[in-house]
């Protein structure tokens, strides 16, 4: 990054993975986001997610020391991947007309890969100059059924704004169909919003003057901008001001709203911020320093978020934190700059030092992490997007969250219905199957009552599932149980769904 000094230290993996197969068991399919499977970024690193575990690869061409973006089909297969300068197709070849694009190798964001709303054919690649250079954001049109399917660029850097930061973020319109693309002007407080539908991108954008502006100072063109998964926020790291602001964001409109500043220490430059699945968390990376940060989003006010902010994690010789990014095994990785690992978030959705930092999370092989991982457009909302048990065919990954389907709750109550346990019969043949395995259950509950109400009540619903367990015979020791009341919802609570979805058990599978 511009003028920021790192030392690179040699690291080690030590972690081990375990996975255990056994049938009619659901891994993961919990997003639907096979087109997120495959990752390049840094210097010719890759990751895959085509078995559901991270899995560094080595056929990367791609070397950027910021901004990148990647593609797959819907079934996890790549289809091309690019720096914002070059585009390499699922060949690892450069396609054609795929060089000389207007990004740079030193914008945060510089490169993004948005499918066009009813053409699953054709791409579009937004490009974003560093520090508000005259290429502007462009886009260029990739069309996949050319060149006997490895892709061609047909339109090649359409400017559409100038002098705009290094930050763009997409997300679906409200009508389910077109895509939002929002940017921000530099020396400016405008948000841009760009609407792409079947048509094309709209020629006349959506402005909203809200919050700082953007100005003076080139580290204020810096600092990733992401939605949360379900659209209503918007986080923007401003990296010169030392600041994250948060938006409330309307999809119908493209109109961002209510600013929320959460402030950093001086001089520690906020670069990389990714929100928890279930949005109650924003995770911020640090330039300066190497640290990680989390500020809790359910507190409403910017002092009472800032003042929550607590460190999770720091690199072992303080080389920088760059991009960080949620990805399908629901763990948000974390690019440590010039490291020969890529970390991980495991459990992001917790509070405190439970999320679980881990700077060794994947070894890649010899090659290298730099301040860049590619952004995705997520075509579906929180929702969707928790792991369930017993849903599919597949496999079973221990120390993982899973959330046991069907076995859900009526308000204040902790009792079993036969339904729940239909499903908890799988698991227990599951775990008289693997006897050396251990199990801890977590009870949820919505958030109607007094929160000590509450964690008793989850407590037992813990509890209710365990006695199930021991009363077919598994070994009181290979069980224990958490309470974790309303804190950690997966749903809204202002409806009778998203409550009934809260009122849930969760678990994971140990050595």
């Amino acid at each position: 990054m511009r003028n920021e000094t790192t030392t690179y230290v040699q690291l080690f993996l030590n972690k081990k993975l375990f996975v255990a197969a056994f049938g009619f068991f659901f891994f993961f399919n919990a997003t639907g986001q096979n087109e997120t499977t495959n990752w390049y970024f840094g210097d010719n690193a890759g990751v895959s997610f085509v078995n559901g575990l991270p899995v560094a690869t080595m056929a990367g061409k791609l070397r950027s020391g910021e901004g990148c973006a990647s593609i797959s089909d819907k079934f996890g297969n790549l289809l091309f991947y690019t720096d914002g300068l070059f585009v390499w197709n699922k060949k690892h070849q450069l396609m054609p007309n795929g060089e000389g694009l207007h990004g740079h190798s030193s914008s945060t964001q510089s490169a993004y890969i948005v499918p066009k709303p009813a053409n699953p054919s054709i791409y579009y690649i937004f490009t974003l100059d560093c520090e508000a250079g005259n290429n502007g954001v462009c886009y260029s049109v990739v069309n996949m059924n050319l060149d006997h399917g490895n892709g061609d660029i047909t339109d090649k850097n359409v400017l559409i704004r100038n002098k705009c930061t290094e930050r763009i973020a997409v997300y679906k319109h409200d009508n389910k169909n077109d895509i939002w693309v929002v940017i921000h002007d530099f020396n400016s407080s405008a948000f841009v919003a760009f609407l792409l539908s079947k048509n094309g991108l709209s020629a006349n954008p959506v402005i909203t003057n809200v919050g700082l502006r953007h100005e003076i100072s080139k580290y204020n063109n810096m600092g990733y901008m992401k939605f949360s998964l379900d659209g209503k926020r918007l986080a923007v790291a401003v990296n010169g001001m030392d600041c994250i602001q948060l938006f409330d964001f309307d999809s119908k409109t493209g109109i961002l709203s209510n600013p929320v500043t959460i402030q950093c220490l001086k001089n520690s430059k906020p670069y990389g911020v990714e929100f928890s699945p279930n949005g109650n968390i924003l995770y911020i990376g640090l330039v300066n320093g190497g640290k990680i940060y989390q500020a809790n989003l359910r507190l409403k006010d910017g002092a009472a978020i800032s003042k929550s902010m607590c460190l999770i994690g720091q690199t072992k010789t303080g080389q920088s934190i760059g991009a960080l990014q949620l990805a399908i095994d629901q763990k948000i990785y974390v690019s440590e700059n010039l490291s020969n690992y890529l970390a991980a978030i495991e459990q992001p959705d917790s509070l405190g030092l439970l999320c679980n930092y881990n700077s060794k999370e994947v070894f890649l092989k010899g090659k290298m992490c730099t301040l860049g991982l590619p952004i995705f457009y997520l075509t579906t909302n929180r929702h969707q997007n928790f792991p369930s048990f017993f849903d599919s065919n597949t496999i079973v990954q221990l120390n993982k969250k899973y959330i046991l389907s069907n076995v859900l709750f009526d308000t204040d109550k902790a009792l079993l219905d036969p339904e729940s346990q239909s499903t908890l019969t799988a698991l227990l043949a599951y775990l008289k199957t693997h006897g050396k395995v251990k199990i801890e259950i977590i009870g949820h509950t919505d958030a109607v009552g007094s929160a000590a109400h509450n964690n008793k009540l989850s407590l037992h619903r813990a509890i209710e599932v365990r006695n199930y367990l021991v009363k077919n015979s598994i070994e009181f020791a290979r069980i224990t149980v958490t309470g974790k009341g309303f804190y950690e919802p997966i749903d809204e609570n202002d409806s009778d769904a998203g409550r009934h979805r809260n009122r849930r058990i969760e678990f994971f599978l140990k050595n």
